[in-house]
């Protein structure tokens, strides 16, 4: 009888265990940090929709945050490598060790979720 309940309290941890590591939940990718050369330049919140020009060395780029995505819109650099970045967000970003980044290489900008 002993061994019966054993198991059964076994089962039941097994069963609340996997229940919360399968369980959504708000990821800690709240926030988005835009560094020009280097430096924190910018610090804004993932849920307010922005859109916010970044003047970086030699030329800008249009940042726009809308429903809990961030992106490069629109850059002035040749390549334009971080417009074909895409969106970075939160669920994605909890995915990976460091997040997500959008890079601009010529203008020195990076935009990254923490």
């Amino acid at each position: 009888m002993n061994r019966k309940k054993s198991w059964i309290l076994l089962l039941v941890l097994l069963v609340l265990i996997s229940a919360y590591l399968l369980w959504p939940r708000k990821t800690a990718f709240s926030t988005v940090v835009v560094r020009i050369n280097g430096e924190i330049a910018y610090t804004l919140p993932l849920e307010k929709n922005t859109e916010l020009l970044l003047t970086g060395e030699g030329g800008t780029n249009l940042l726009v945050i809308r429903d809990e995505q961030a992106y490069i819109a629109q850059a002035d650099c040749p390549d334009k490598l971080c417009v074909l970045q895409g969106p970075v967000d939160a669920e994605n970003a909890a995915s990976r060790p460091l997040g997500q980044s959008i890079v601009c290489l010529p203008h020195k900008i990076t935009v990254t979720l923490e």
